[in-house]
């Protein structure tokens, strides 16, 4: 059999705008292997990420053509490991009724906690919560939810929330103790600055939002 000696460039694709300087490092298991033989290559990041990240493999040796180099990825753990909440429901801190996630670069979790109107930050390895918006029952004031189901984090760790129930999206920048509506919240509608039960939203790197807005059947951009 022959053996082989491979080297692999690794280029880093599809991450948040809040990861920043993010790197990955790469191990094998064998650098020497034979034809048909296994090897395993382990990817690390130098931080967490709340998104996917691409590994491309750019492979330089002696191989005879592309097809000598086929790579296949791991499966999960058999088990999961709770991270948050698990305390059965209830609004204590260390209780949950989830719906929407997100994690920002430091591996804190964000969970929109929607049967009791707030949303709730879990450090790594925290056993309680603490909330970050709402907590103060439903409702449409400035310091309250109402159904939260949705979010998404910009690069500077501003959340935005999709009250079901409010019709709209709130802004919570970092530390606030009140949101701001960036979208919607006109009352249930289908009016052009109207939102009807939204539930999911996403953000691009220009900062619009695009909001599932679920009781029109449409999508709706809204431009900061």
């Amino acid at each position: 059999m022959i053996k082989k000696v491979i080297s692999f460039l690794c280029i880093l694709l599809g991450l948040p705008m809040y990861t920043i300087g993010q790197t990955v490092t790469l191990t094998t298991d064998k650098t020497r292997f034979k034809e048909g033989e296994t090897i395993t290559v382990t990817a690390n990041l130098s931080a967490s990420s709340g998104s996917q990240a691409v590994v491309n493999f750019a492979p330089t040796g002696t191989a005879i053509n592309n097809t000598d180099y086929n790579f296949s990825l791991l499966g999960y753990n058999s088990i999961g490991i709770t991270v948050a909440g698990g305390n059965g429901a209830g609004s204590a801190a260390n209780q949950l009724s989830p719906y929407g996630i997100v994690v920002d670069g430091s591996g804190n979790l964000y969970v929109a906690d929607t049967d009791n109107h707030r949303v709730q930050k879990w450090a790594p390895g925290a056993t309680v919560g603490v909330t970050v918006a709402g907590g103060n029952g439903a409702g449409s004031a400035a310091n309250q939810l109402d159904y939260p189901v949705g979010m998404v984090m910009d690069g500077l760790g501003n959340l935005y929330i999709v009250e079901r129930f409010n019709h709209r999206v709130t802004k919570w920048a970092a530390g606030a103790t009140l949101g701001v509506t960036v979208a919607g919240g006109n009352g249930d509608g289908s009016l052009a600055n109207q939102l009807s039960q939204p539930y999911g939203i996403t953000i691009d790197a220009l900062g619009n939002l695009y909001v599932a807005d679920r009781g029109n059947h449409r999508v709706q951009k809204w431009v900061p």
